[in-house]
């Protein structure tokens, strides 16, 4: 059996729906004691709402009701102070970031620009054929005899 929805039951209290949906509702009503329940509750929580009753507090309890309210207002400001610090951490990190790829987009123009993927080929070329130079040489002479000059006077030792 499908109860009816909290919504509908207020409805049916405040006396919004058409007299067909009304009787539908009635109809439950009679045969669902959890949705008569619930009725009554919905009742007793409007009249509730609609009609409070004054609360007389005692000195004490009023000064604890102030003093938990004065802690959960400090403890509130404590949290939007780290996250407010949190959130300039998270923009700073974000100018960061925008400041990199910036730099990165100024490096790539100029490294196209200047054509310097040409010159690093070309200096890699270099490099390669004096290795390969190198190899050759030493292949060639069974013994190569290499002297460190001296830099300084001082370092005989």
């Amino acid at each position: 059996m499908k109860h009816l929805t909290t919504e509908q039951l207020i409805s049916y209290q405040l006396k919004e729906l058409s007299n067909k949906e009304s009787q539908l509702l009635e109809q439950h009503l009679e045969s669902c004691s959890a949705c008569q329940n619930e009725l009554i509750l919905i009742g007793e929580l409007h009249e509730d709402w609609m009609n409070p009753t004054n609360l007389e507090l005692s000195d004490e309890m009023f000064e604890e009701i102030m003093m938990k309210t004065e802690e959960m207002n400090k403890e509130v400001i404590k949290s939007e102070q780290h996250s407010k610090l949190h959130h300039k951490k998270r923009s700073n990190s974000k100018l960061v970031r925008l400041v990199h790829l910036s730099l990165a987009a100024a490096a790539t123009f100029l490294f196209f620009h200047f054509q310097l993927e040409k010159q690093i080929t070309k200096s890699n070329q270099q490099v390669v054929q004096t290795i390969e130079q190198t190899s050759n040489l030493l292949e060639k002479s069974e013994k190569v005899n290499f002297t460190i000059p001296k830099i300084w006077k001082g370092m005989s030792k």
